[in-house]
């Protein structure tokens, strides 16, 4: 507070002071325009979030719907891959669904589950009606090579 009364009752005795006190004065503007681009910044970037939010489409199951739960390998609980189908036994919440997975139920939010489509065998394939092929009714193709004929 001292330097300032002096710089602004024209006291000053040392250059130094002086200099500090632009230095000062060149910081604080710097930082003020510092702030007015963070905001500008900031105001593009909830923008642009909002945008993304207006997109986000909602995962709703209803109970008794089959699902895919995205669950760790028994490898690598790192690595994660879907496993199922399960059943939802109930709703909990808005997002969260309790699941019956053989026996035991557990709570899984709806960004881990993925709807359950069955295949249906026959249209896709000429197999028999009792569902998907099995090995005695899918086509087989084999190759035979002579290699040394002993009769001649």
């Amino acid at each position: 507070m001292h330097i300032l009364r002096e710089l602004w009752t024209k006291e000053i005795k040392e250059p130094d002071a002086k200099s500090s006190y632009e230095y000062v004065l060149s910081v604080r503007e710097r930082l003020d325009d510092t702030l007015k681009i963070t905001r500008e910044e900031l105001e593009k970037a909830q923008g642009r979030q909002k945008h993304y939010y207006r997109t986000a489409k909602r995962r709703k199951f209803s109970i008794g719907e089959k699902v895919l739960v995205l669950l760790p390998t028994d490898s690598n609980k790192l690595l994660m891959q879907w496993k199922g189908p399960f059943e939802i036994v109930a709703t909990v919440g808005i997002n969260d669904y309790r699941i019956n997975m053989g026996g035991k139920e557990k709570t899984f939010h709806a960004n881990l589950l993925k709807g359950y489509i069955a295949r249906d065998y026959n249209s896709s394939q000429a197999t028999t009606d009792e569902g998907p092929p099995t090995s005695s009714s899918a086509i087989h193709a084999a190759s035979v090579t002579v290699i040394e004929d002993l009769e001649g």
